[in-house]
């Protein structure tokens, strides 16, 4: 359809960031100060577990922002900016980076991406954090970053010559971003490739999907 509808009986109203596994459940990630992670049990069920997140509590770091792998591995940034992993076999989640993130994407292959609290894009290669692009032509002043299951990865830049943050959309070929003509301030990507966008002025109220 071309509207969207209420989804009944949420575990929490504090919802800071919605992921979809390969079972089509809803993973939801809690920014109340005793935030958790919540799974649905099944598709389309009004049943939520709990996924534990360490170093929860009155003072602790809540989950700020998540993203779940085509292999079903779960990720999150805390609000500290550290990220956290958790395969599908694993129970809870555990420290996967320390370091200063706001933003995780998981590519086709399960590659992580992740935006840097300074706005840098970086790829997790062979257990090391690159640069993209790696020429370091890209200013520092990216919002969001999703990836699709087609192998796509779009970002949203605000760069010197645009007047709003810009959709891009990652080039393996030359390995740059190539520049989609449509602003936009946060993306994620459906299964079939297609881009989802939200205008470039938060709190958006209105979605667009690519055609």
């Amino acid at each position: 359809s071309k509207t969207f509808s209420d989804i009944l009986n949420l575990p929490t109203s504090a919802i800071t960031s919605v992921d979809v596994d390969s079972e089509g459940r809803i993973w939801i990630a809690d920014l109340a100060i005793n935030g958790r992670i919540y799974r649905q049990r099944q598709k389309n069920s009004s049943t939520y577990d709990i996924i534990q997140v360490p170093n929860v509590g009155p003072n602790g770091p809540p989950p700020f922002t998540l993203a779940i792998g085509p292999d079903d591995t779960a990720y999150y940034i805390d609000n500290q900016f550290n990220l956290y992993r958790k395969t599908k076999v694993q129970a809870n989640f555990s420290k996967f980076i320390a370091g200063a993130y706001v933003r995780v994407a998981v590519g086709a292959a399960n590659d992580v991406w992740v935006i840097a609290t300074e706005g840098i894009v970086f790829q997790l290669v062979n257990g090391n954090l690159e640069r993209r692009p790696p020429t370091g032509t890209q200013p520092n002043s990216s919002f969001d970053i999703g990836g699709g299951p087609d192998g796509s990865i779009y970002v949203t830049f605000l760069f010197p010559s645009d007047s709003l943050p810009t959709l891009y959309k990652w080039n393996v070929s030359n390995r740059s971003f190539d520049r989609v003509n449509r602003s936009a301030w946060q993306v994620d990507v459906a299964p079939n490739g297609r881009p989802w966008i939200l205008d470039p002025f938060p709190p958006s109220s209105t979605a667009y999907q690519a055609k």
